[in-house]
């Protein structure tokens, strides 16, 4: 989460002012909220979302959201040392074991066991 607040700092920084879409759009995600609930809630519509997350994180919001998934999974892993992995899994929304692992791999470079 560090490098994600580090990067969003130095992005944001070049800026006065991001857009209120995209920051309702943030919060939002933030709060674990569904796309679906995202657009009742920004009352904008899903392509528009993908522009300002293209143009201000050079990233999807789909990317975004797998960044959180794997930040919030490495998180109570720490916390709960002892924690049975497909258990974590499927507590964050993983379709099993394996998945969390292949997407720690690719967004953090490390393995759940490892963290």
């Amino acid at each position: 989460m560090k490098l994600l607040q580090r990067w969003l700092r130095k992005h944001f920084r070049l800026t006065k002012s991001i857009p209120g879409p995209l920051k309702q759009a943030l919060e939002s995600f933030n709060e674990n909220a569904a796309p679906g609930v995202l657009n009742e809630q920004i009352s904008v519509s899903q392509r528009h979302v993908e522009r300002l997350f293209k143009h201000w994180m050079e990233m999807t919001p789909k990317q975004y959201q797998r960044i959180l998934r794997v930040k919030r999974a490495i998180d109570y892993i720490r916390e709960h040392s002892r924690a049975n992995l497909a258990e974590v899994a499927h507590q964050f929304g993983f379709s099993d074991q394996a998945h969390m692992t292949r997407e720690f791999r690719a967004i953090a470079r490390i393995t759940p066991g490892k963290v």
